[in-house]
Parts: C-alpha cells; sequence; structure tokens
C-alpha cells in the first residue's frame, strides 16, 4: 500500500478548478468569433460549386480529421486520428496523439505503431511487449479462457433442470440480500409464476411462455450459484451448464419479447461479464436493451401507489422499469469505456428519475430496510449514467470529432459544470474529490459493507469522468505538445493526469473493501489510469511528477494483484494475472528508462 497521506496535493485539484475553466473560457471568448469567421462561406468552402460547406477544421487535429489508419511506417506523424469507423473513445489517445486501444481482445492495452515510436523515441530502446500488446487488427489472438458455451444445441430435457428446492434455496437468498437492490434481475411475486411454468408441464414443444420461464430460472440459478457458493443448494449446481441451456433455450424466445425473456437475457450478460467473457456479455446486453425498448419500458415510467399492494400489471410495469435502469446503466459504461454506440440513445428514452430517487440511494442506513426499491440503489448512480451520455455524445462520437478547438473546449467546460453540479448533491461523506482526501480511509472503514462498495463505486466512475471530460483536451494538442495559442489547454490535461493519479491511490486504500465477484468490473480503472500516467511521463520525463508517477505505476501493478476475486475464477484469471503484471512491470521499467534518459540528455 502506498502512502497515501504523503502524496502532495498536485496543481490540478478541485480547488483550482475554478481558476482553470476561467481560463479555458478566456480561450473560447478570444477564439469563439474567430471560428465562426471561418465557418462562414468563402470562395473554397464550396458555397460556389453546389456543394455543402464541409464541417470546419480544428487547429492541431488535421490527421484526425483523416481518421488514418495507423501506419507500420516509423517515419509517420505521432499525431493521428482514431482507426476508422471508430471513436476516439475506449483508445489510448493522449496529448494528441493515436496509441492503441484499451479494448483488446485480451484485455490488455495494445499499442499501434505510433505508440511504440514514441516509446522508443522516449526510452531509446524497444519495449519488450509480447505479442498480444501489440496492435495486429488483421490477426487477432485468440482469448487464452476456454469457450464458456458449448457449440452443440442441447435438446429440452427435464433431467438437466435443478430440482425445484435448489431454485426455492436460491429465491429465498437473493430476496433477503442486498444485491436485490443492486441488479433487480427479478420481482419476488412475478418470479413465483415463473417457477409454477417452468417446473410445471410442457404445454407444446415450442412454447414460448414454457421454454422462457425455464431460461429463465436456469440463467438465475447459475448467477445466484456463483453470488451465494457457500450455500448447500450451490454444491448440486454445474453453473456453465445451466448457461449453456439457458442459452439455447432463449435463443427460441427472441420472437416472442417479454419480462421473462428480459430477465434471463439480463442474468446472462451478468454472468458473461463476471466471467471476463465481455464480448458474449455485450451481446446479451444488446439483445436487452432492445427488449426492453420492444416492452415500452424505456418510455413507460410507473407511478405504484403507496396505499395499497401493487396489481400484477403494475408489479410488471414496475419490474421492467428496473430492468430498463440496469440496462441503461451498463449502456453507458460500455459507450464510455469502449466508444461503441449506446444502444439506448437518450432522445428516445424517458429518463424521469424514480420518486425520491436521492434519498433513496443515499437516505436508508441498510439495505436490508428497503421493502420495494424502483431502481438500482448500489450498481451506478442513475445521473452520472447520463451524464456519462453526454459526455460520450459530445466528446467522444464521429461528430464531435469535427469540432473546432473553441467548441471542443466549450463543452469540456460546460461538462464538468455539470459533473460537478452532480458531484456537489453527494452527502458529505461520499462526496468525491479529484485529489485525494485523508478522509476517505476513515469513511470506508466506518461504513457497512454495502455502503463502501458504493462509496467506491461513485469514487471511480468520478475519477473517470474527470479524467475522460478533460483528457478530450488533447486533441487540441500538435504533435504531443501544448498549443501555446490555446489558454487553459494544459490545465485541463493536468485534470485528467490527476484524476489517474488519484484512482490508482484511492484504490490503494479501498481495496480490501471491494467485493470479489468485482474483479472484471473495477480492473478497468486502474488500468486506464496507469495508462494515462504512463504517457504523460513519457511525454515529459522531466516533469516535477514523473518519478512518482512512474512509482504509481508500479503501485497499480501491486493492487491489480490484490484485486480480489472469487475461487470458481482463479483458475481462469492466473494466466491472465501474470501476463498483465509482466505487461505493467514493462511500463514501469520504461518510465523509469525515460526518465534517466532525459535526464542524462539534459547534463550532458
Amino acid at each position: 500500500m502506498v502512502a497515501c497521506h504523503a502524496v502532495p496535493k498536485k496543481k490540478g485539484s478541485r480547488d483550482n478548478i475554478s481558476k482553470r475553466i476561467e481560463r479555458i473560457e478566456e480561450f473560447i471568448a478570444q477564439n469563439g468569433s474567430a471560428s465562426e469567421g471561418q465557418s462562414t462561406a468563402s470562395p473554397s468552402d464550396g458555397s460556389e460549386t453546389g456543394n455543402p460547406p464541409q464541417p470546419p477544421r480544428s487547429v492541431g487535429i488535421e490527421e484526425q480529421q483523416s481518421f488514418s489508419t495507423p501506419s507500420n511506417d516509423t517515419s509517420s506523424k505521432l499525431n493521428r486520428g482514431p482507426i476508422p469507423g471508430r471513436s476516439a473513445c475506449g483508445q489510448i489517445y493522449f496529448a494528441g496523439c493515436y496509441l492503441g486501444t484499451m479494448d483488446s481482445p485480451d484485455r490488455i492495452p495494445a499499442f499501434s505503431a505510433e505508440g511504440l515510436e514514441w516509446i522508443f523515441s522516449a526510452t531509446g530502446e524497444h519495449p519488450t511487449f509480447s505479442n498480444i500488446t501489440v496492435e495486429d487488427s488483421a490477426n487477432p489472438k485468440k482469448s487464452f479462457y476456454s469457450p464458456m458455451y458449448s457449440s452443440e444445441d442441447h435438446p429440452n430435457g427435464r433431467e438437466r433442470f435443478p430440482d425445484l428446492w435448489i431454485t426455492q434455496a436460491f429465491v429465498r437468498e437473493f430476496m433477503e440480500s442486498s444485491i436485490r437492490h443492486v441488479f433487480p434481475i427479478i420481482d419476488d411475486v412475478l418470479f413465483e409464476r415463473t417457477i409454477e411454468i417452468a417446473y410445471g408441464p410442457e404445454p407444446g414443444p415450442n412454447s414460448s411462455e414454457y421454454l422462457s420461464s425455464r431460461a429463465c430460472v436456469l440463467a438465475f440459478v447459475s448467477l445466484m450459484s456463483f453470488q451465494f457458493s457457500t450455500i448447500p443448494a450451490a454444491a448440486h449446481i454445474d453453473r456453465l451448464e445451466c448457461m449453456t441451456w439457458a442459452q439455447s433455450l432463449i435463443g427460441r424466445c427472441l420472437n416472442f419479447p417479454s419480462l421473462t425473456t428480459l430477465q434471463t437475457l439480463v442474468s446472462l450478460q451478468l454472468n458473461s461479464m463476471v466471467l471476463g467473457h465481455m464480448q458474449a456479455g455485450v451481446m446479451f446486453h444488446g439483445m436487452a436493451c432492445r427488449t426492453t425498448c420492444t416492452l415500452g419500458a424505456h418510455t413507460i415510467v410507473p407511478t405504484p401507489p403507496s396505499d395499497r399492494a401493487l396489481t400484477v400489471p403494475e408489479r410488471i410495469d414496475e419490474q421492467q422499469r428496473k430492468m430498463f435502469w440496469v440496462c441503461y446503466i451498463f449502456d453507458k459504461n460500455l459507450a464510455l469505456r469502449t466508444g461503441q454506440p449506446p444502444s439506448l440513445w437518450d432522445e428516445f428514452c424517458d429518463l424521469t428519475l424514480p420518486p425520491e430517487y436521492v434519498k433513496g440511494r443515499f437516505g436508508v442506513p441498510e439495505y436490508e430496510h428497503l421493502v420495494r426499491a424502483p431502481y438500482p440503489v448500489l450498481f451506478g448512480d442513475i445521473r452520472l449514467s447520463i451524464l456519462k451520455s453526454k459526455v460520450s455524445r459530445e466528446l467522444y462520437s464521429i461528430q464531435s470529432l469535427r469540432k473546432s478547438n473553441a467548441e471542443l473546449l466549450q463543452s469540456i467546460r460546460e461538462l464538468d459544470e455539470e459533473l460537478e453540479g452532480w458531484r456537489s448533491s453527494l452527502p458529505r461523506n461520499f462526496k468525491p474529490r479529484v485529489s485525494f482526501s485523508p478522509h476517505y480511509e476513515k469513511w470506508l472503514s466506518d461504513m457497512e459493507f454495502a455502503r463502501s462498495v458504493q462509496h467506491i463505486e461513485l469514487h471511480l466512475e468520478y475519477h473517470h469522468l474527470v479524467a475522460s471530460i478533460h483528457g478530450a483536451s488533447g486533441r487540441c494538442f500538435k504533435n504531443g505538445r501544448v498549443d501555446p495559442k490555446i489558454i487553459g489547454l494544459q490545465s485541463s490535461l493536468d485534470l485528467a493526469v490527476e484524476a489517474s493519479r488519484t484512482t490508482i491511490i484511492y484504490l490503494s486504500v479501498a481495496i480490501d473493501s471491494l467485493p470479489r465477484e468485482a474483479f472484471w468490473a473495477f480492473l478497468f480503472h486502474p488500468m486506464s489510469a496507469l495508462i494515462t500516467l504512463f504517457f504523460n511521463v513519457i511525454r515529459d520525463p522531466l516533469a516535477a511528477e514523473a518519478e512518482g508517477d512512474t512509482n504509481l505505476i508500479s503501485t497499480a501493478g501491486d493492487l491489480i494483484q490484490r484485486l480480489p476475486s472469487h475461487q470458481l475464477l482463479r483458475l481462469h484469471e492466473t494466466s491472465f494475472i501474470e501476463q498483465l503484471g509482466a505487461f505493467v512491470a514493462e511500463l514501469s521499467r520504461l518510465a523509469a528508462k525515460a526518465i534517466n534518459k532525459a535526464r542524462n540528455e539534459r547534463a550532458g
């Protein structure tokens, strides 16, 4: 664990953000009219030839406008844009340079030719990364994980279905735990009917209600056998076999979408992501999102009565809306992390928050006291997810890449203000800061487990959003260097780097409070942070913070080794962790090499 309290408060802290934003606003005020003038009709803009005027070109991102494919030619420019057909989000794109992608098949960052060239120029030697870290879209290396699903299409056989007492045992555990408010994947009353159908007589060989009910039970039991692996019922379940059967059955029901179908797809998505099979999870997620829209859950906002029990139709509406919010939160996380287009577009959804949402999320000390929660309590903040959607759209969509520097910095300022408004609305003990606070360790130790996980999730997502918002300012750089004409540009990048520092420092304090099932969910944060810190060192190895950032890269490697994981995953994770550890160790070595090389050159 690092000595967190010894880390000085950097100039990128939230205390200085108002001054930094003022400098950005000053640039916008000075350049706004100029950019407007550039976009007006001129003899070269096509207005006289009948062609539509082209979008204004941004200073310092000319190569980005062409969306050039990274070249293996070592003489090519560093200032490349994203690869064709993809946004800058989810890629390693630092200080105006396209350097690779975070979203590789093996979950280990893959550097582009430009990224490797930049590393070589800073260190004087070629990196010794294994082949899986070198981007090669024409010949991607297969994942070293064993396949999750069998290719065999199993027949519908009752002999492979779990006994009724097993399913009932998992339902009891689920309803008595706080996870039902984290991932409300079933409603206990409605699920009784699903169980009744699944264990009843088969009405016909192709009954969609019967098949979807059995698929839903199998997917639920599979997920719960992982969550509650110590109860007696778990010993009677083959988790992967249940998943295989659920997948096979649900594929025969997609023409008849229902709440049962939706619950099955979300359970399969969670199962996949817990195992680290992200692509399978993304596919199930896409189907779940389309199902929510087919059912109307994206526009139907239920108003449950407070003076009586819910009717069955009211329960169905409420459960479908819960599932919509689960899908929505996942959707915005995936879009911001991978750069893939969202499946749920805000313009087509009613995003009215549930009644007393903030009070329900932060005002109840124990989740067990909640009788009915019409929203995910712990998993993600809906308001923050709405802001993530704006960040993806305004800063990382293909259209946003055509913004002028002034327009881009204007968007950064507005999004930062919205993020600060969200942060200010949180209770004091949950309020994150860009720089590490010594109060975090005490607050976490005093919290009950579910609340501590909520604290961790809020802080990591906040730091990631700060880095995402201000990291986009790198598009205004020229070949990795600050354009002196743009006031406040370095300040914005400093905020992104400071948020990455805080991510690693905070995790070093919070790691013992992480749930063991969340390995793959939390792994993204230290990986994203250490990549930012590494290229910040490469860009300016003589900076005052360079040596400290190199130490934090090593710390991130240690944290990844210590991330808690479920015993059922350790066999598969061991190989991955070893390769990832070697990757981070090489980054740390190269960062130190860049510092020494720069110092020697200065001394010589």
